[in-house]
């Protein structure tokens, strides 16, 4: 792929999230930093907010689904093409619906929130931070509810989605 790029050296690069023989964080980062005029927009099949984010995050120039009109990607094109960044309406709606709640964490909540994740009980956490049980019970409800949860799980799951720790 370097070969091609630096024979052809294009202005913009569209691809795909998924490829074949590699990773796409890793890939965008690499013509990112080895190219800088070369810009990249994502077209794909991932609708998901943490995807989205994390592309865009990598300094990728545009993002669009692939249920975007032809005329909508040549639009994309042609204003990256002109150093505008895009993202198609749906994905805009998706960033808007989904972005992550600013919550605010304690010290110790931050604390509780990694051994949680590093999957320790409530009386290993209590052991390692030298509290008592009923304390840690506390602030794991306290995390659900700040984090607008269920369950352990989902804090979890929501907590290394959104890459908040």
């Amino acid at each position: 792929m370097r070969a091609t790029l630096q024979s052809r050296c294009p202005d913009v690069l569209l691809t795909d999230i998924s490829l074949p023989d590699g990773d796409i964080v890793d890939f965008c980062h690499e013509v990112l930093e080895d190219f800088p005029a070369v810009k990249i927009i994502v077209l794909t099949v991932h609708d998901e907010y943490s995807v989205i984010k994390r592309m865009l995050d990598i300094g990728v120039h545009g993002y669009l689904l692939k249920s975007s009109s032809s005329s909508e990607l040549v639009d994309a094109i042609e204003r990256v093409w002109k150093d505008e960044h895009y993202v198609s309406a749906e994905v805009s709606d998706i960033l808007s619906k989904s972005a992550p709640v600013e919550v605010s964490l304690t010290a110790v909540e931050t604390k509780v929130l990694r051994l949680i994740c590093d999957g320790f009980t409530n009386p290993q956490i209590a052991g390692k931070l030298c509290l008592g049980v009923e304390t840690i019970n506390w602030y794991r409800k306290r995390l659900l509810a700040k984090f607008n949860v269920n369950n352990s799980v989902s804090l979890v799951r929501r907590v290394l989605t959104e890459h908040i720790i």
